[in-house]
């Protein structure tokens, strides 16, 4: 941080990020059951009487400030990266922010099937934006490897996390297609919303947990390591 008031900022949003997140978990209805292997991270958003009407809104604010949060990390990371393949990490940087709008705007926009919009239930369109933000959060974690690769920077603690980004993404897909193929061949499966390691909700919460971090890492990084 270039300032100390802007230092306590930046740890005031993530406060209210874990706060947001803490109350939503301790609002959340005992009998509504959440689950990571069943549960979706929107569902800690979601004002339906069967999910979380008395604590969506805390979800919101949590969600909101967290996102802000990441927006820091990019433009710090945009700051101290940027110098070695300028236009790369600023097509970088740009579709980072797309991806956070994108997601603040499926966070208010909730994934409801009780709320209206148009004679439809505002979920969709909340499914549509998640959905959109998610498939394109690839690109720029993509473009920021190349940059660094034709940087120079090729070694194990640059590539590594890229990597590992990539073979938790292809794990995400195999396994979603392989319980799919299950479903297919046995009518008594569900493809929502999959069991064990071809949950769907599961491998939402292990993307997001290492994006979370992953931004972090990059933002702490400089040319000199």
């Amino acid at each position: 941080m270039h300032s100390k008031g802007a230092y306590w900022v930046f740890w005031l949003l993530i406060a209210i990020a874990l706060f947001g997140f803490a109350m939503a978990f301790y609002r959340y209805p005992v009998e509504n059951h959440f689950s990571i292997m069943t549960s979706t991270i929107s569902y800690l958003g979601s004002p339906d009487a069967h999910r979380n009407p008395e604590g969506f809104r805390f979800y919101q604010f949590g969600m909101s400030s967290a996102l802000i949060v990441f927006g820091i990390l990019v433009l710090k990371r945009h700051g101290q990266l940027s110098g070695l393949s300028p236009r790369l990490f600023a097509i970088a940087t740009f579709l980072y922010f797309a991806v956070f709008t994108l997601l603040l705007a499926s966070v208010w926009i909730p994934d409801s099937k009780e709320w209206l919009w148009r004679g439809k239930p505002v979920g969709e369109l909340h499914t549509d934006i998640a959905v959109l933000g998610i498939v394109l959060a690839v690109f720029p974690f993509t473009i920021d490897s190349i940059a660094l690769r034709r940087s120079g920077l090729k070694a194990w603690p640059w590539q590594g996390p890229f990597l590992f980004f990539g073979f938790l993404a292809v794990s995400c897909v195999c396994c979603l297609f392989y319980w799919e193929w299950k479903v297919s061949r046995n009518s008594n499966l569900s493809s929502w919303p999959g069991e064990g390691i071809c949950s769907t909700p599961l491998w939402e919460w292990i993307l997001f947990l290492y994006m979370s971090g992953f931004l972090f890492w990059i933002a702490s990084r400089k040319p000199s390591h």
